[in-house]
């Protein structure tokens, strides 16, 4: 490092093996033999050694990258003028890697990687995290990462994407080929064992009066008349709620990789053009089967088809189906948490059957019958915040990158305001989260925003961002265990609820009303609905003949009826 230094001249000895030379304004002159020692010819800004001194090597050596030159500097007696490298933008506004803001880059990743795992498990959304991560290491916010690292992947984005540290084109086609993977091994799972347990039930002739959905899932549940079977199987295997969750944690991830691969192929430097088209072709693929396809046709549209055809039917054949049933008594079922804490912290409804919740339920279990809907609106928020956050116009006027933020901020702001307003979840507090959420990644892009024009210093943003993903990772938290202090408080005060269209209810009024005509036929008396033509004199034996056979046609429809009451049962008792 000579840089700096005009008392310096003369040539450099041709002994000496440098990798980087620093000899701006000096009066140092070289040779063109000598010159071929030094491949990397640098101007660096000023203070830059007092900021990068605490950094290591490898760190230092990746932002001297930033004001390298390829060509020789001329050979002139004159000092050496400092001037910006051609691909550099302002060099005096390149943030420096110092510890402080690996150790936030750090905390960030972790914690939120953790909240996208806790999310996973819980059936939850992890698109908070994945948000803030993502604006985070945006090319427009004024972070602690240099835009070759947010190119070539960094361990911020971990929560994105596994595959993010090995760059942008192996994050899509890793995400991609991993969902796919394990979700084919799902589906390859559910058939093997559905076969199996389908087998007893194959000349079984399916009920005339089951009311069910014309789904995708619902015609195979139905199929072969092994409908509470394979229900039974779903529930256990969580299909396809666990490959729909872990769909959702992968897409927004393949969806930044797509945006950054295109960036890296816009670049006319890139030599990774073919493995960019190759993650951008797969990437593309992939979201629009999973959202498309998977998620909205198998999952949603069952779950849609059920809560229709309960409120069509009202009947015993749509016991197995999907419904929303609000708590009688809370007070009582969520002893001994207080009324008034209880009617914010838990949840004034759930969904039944069990079994049906536990299968296919997942993306609709969050929210209330009426605002079931909205499960896609953060999801969609968080795919819009990718593609935003993802665009490198850093070379571009200031103007493109304060438009794309403030896109950002109109989108979060949106989606904040509808979810203040509709309440769409099943406890108050949880749509006061998702809020509080969103604001935290609104304040962190605004800060991004400040940052950039030099209102506020990257420190701030680090930090800020820090702060924001532990109380992200607390909300979560409550979204994990609210379930399980519902079902646990259920489970030992009753757990009774009524619903407006319940089947259950139906299910208790017939039941006693069978009861009685059974107990009449085995009396040797006829229900009230066929003795009330009673036999006339002279008919003699021919109505005594009818009267047996209405009675026996009656003993039948009863056994067929306690048939289903039983299976209906069987099945809402299952875990």
């Amino acid at each position: 490092d000579a840089q700096n230094n005009t008392l310096l001249s003369g040539k450099i000895p041709t002994s000496v093996g440098l990798l980087i030379v620093t000899v701006c304004e000096t009066h140092l002159n070289f040779s063109t033999p000598s010159w071929s020692l030094f491949p990397m010819y640098t101007c660096l800004p000023d203070h830059f050694i007092d900021k990068v001194a605490d950094i290591s090597p490898t760190e230092w050596i990746l932002q001297i990258s930033n004001f390298t030159y390829t060509l020789p500097p001329p050979s002139s007696a004159s000092p050496i003028t400092t001037v910006a490298p051609p691909n550099a933008a302002i060099n005096t506004t390149v943030m420096i890697l110092s510890r402080t803001a690996s150790a936030s880059i750090a905390s960030v990743s972790a914690v939120t990687t953790a909240s996208a795992l806790a999310s996973t498990f819980a059936d939850s959304d992890a698109a908070d995290a994945q948000m803030l991560v993502s604006i985070l290491g945006s090319p427009c916010v004024c972070s602690a990462t240099s835009p070759t690292q947010q190119r070539e992947g960094s361990v911020l984005l971990l929560a994105l994407s596994p595959f993010s540290s090995l760059g942008s084109s192996w994050a899509a086609i890793g995400n991609s080929l991993l969902c796919c993977v394990l979700v084919g091994l799902h589906v390859l799972v559910i058939r093997t064992l559905s076969k199996e347990r389908s087998a007893p039930h194959h000349h079984q002739r399916p009920p005339r009066s089951v009311q069910h959905a014309d789904t995708v899932l619902s015609r195979w549940l139905h199929d072969n008349g092994s409908t509470i079977a394979r229900l039974q199987l779903l529930a256990r295997l969580r299909f396809p709620n666990a490959s729909c969750t872990l769909m959702l944690l992968l897409v927004p991830g393949v969806v930044r990789a797509v945006v950054d691969s295109a960036n890296a192929l816009s670049d006319s430097d890139s030599s990774d053009a073919p493995a960019s088209i190759a993650g951008i072709c797969v990437g593309v693929v992939f979201v629009l089967w999973c959202t498309s396809w998977c998620v909205e046709w198998i999952a949603y549209r069952h779950v849609d088809g059920d809560v229709k055809c309960v409120r069509r039917a009202r009947s015993l054949s749509t016991a197995t189906c999907l419904r929303f049933e609000l708590h009688k008594h809370p007070h009582k079922l969520f002893q001994p948490i207080p009324r008034s804490v209880a009617k914010i912290l838990l949840p004034h409804g759930c969904w039944q059957p069990q079994p049906a919740r536990l299968a296919y339920g997942s993306v609709v279990s969050s929210y209330v019958e009426k605002w079931r809907r909205a499960w896609v609106v953060v999801p969609v928020a968080n795919i819009v915040v990718q593609i935003l956050s993802g665009v490198d116009v850093s070379g571009s006027a200031p103007a493109a990158c304060d438009a794309l933020q403030g896109l950002t901020l109109c989108v979060l702001a949106s989606v904040c305001a509808f979810i203040a307003y509709a309440r769409p979840h099943r406890a108050l507090l949880a749509s006061y989260l998702v809020c509080a959420s969103l604001v935290l990644t609104m304040v962190t892009a605004l800060l991004g925003l400040l940052c950039r024009h030099g209102a506020v210093s990257p420190d701030a943003v680090s930090g800020f961002g820090v702060f924001a993903s532990v109380a992200m990772f607390v909300f979560k938290l409550y979204h994990v265990l609210m379930p399980i202090v519902e079902r646990r408080l259920m489970g030992r005060n009753g757990g009774v609820v009524e619903a407006v269209c319940s089947p259950v209810e139906l299910e208790v009024v017939r039941k006693s009303e069978m009861e009685e005509v059974n107990s009449a036929v085995r009396r040797g008396k006829r229900p009230i609905s066929v003795t009330s033509n009673q036999p006339r004199e002279g008919e003699g034996s021919t109505r005594d003949v009818q009267g047996l056979q209405s009675d026996l046609q009656q003993a039948e429809a009863l056994r067929q009826l306690i048939e289903a009451i039983t299976d209906a049962k069987r099945c809402s008792s299952l875990l």
